[in-house]
């Protein structure tokens, strides 16, 4: 939904969705994204394993038949928004 609107995300609301795993001030957002990232090459800061996914969400993304509802829909909101 979120890529067919292009409706922006909150930090707090990103964060909770699992969009990102950090949330911090624009003043030290350099600062701790390199942190960060010399932690992830040293090993010290571990990477955030992926939100399992419900068995609803497994059915419709990761099964042929279910890709066809969601792709089915996904083309009617883009045609509905679209005018196309």
């Amino acid at each position: 939904d979120m890529m067919l609107t292009g409706k922006d995300v909150r930090a707090d609301k990103a964060k909770k969705m699992g969009l990102v795993d950090l949330v911090v001030a624009p003043q030290s957002l350099e600062k701790v994204a390199i942190e960060t990232a010399e932690g992830l090459a040293a090993g010290t800061v571990k990477k955030s394993r992926p939100k399992k996914k419900s068995l609803v969400n497994r059915i419709i993304e990761d099964t042929p038949p279910g890709q066809y509802v969601m792709w089915n829909k996904v083309k009617q909101m883009v045609d509905k928004n679209s005018g196309g």
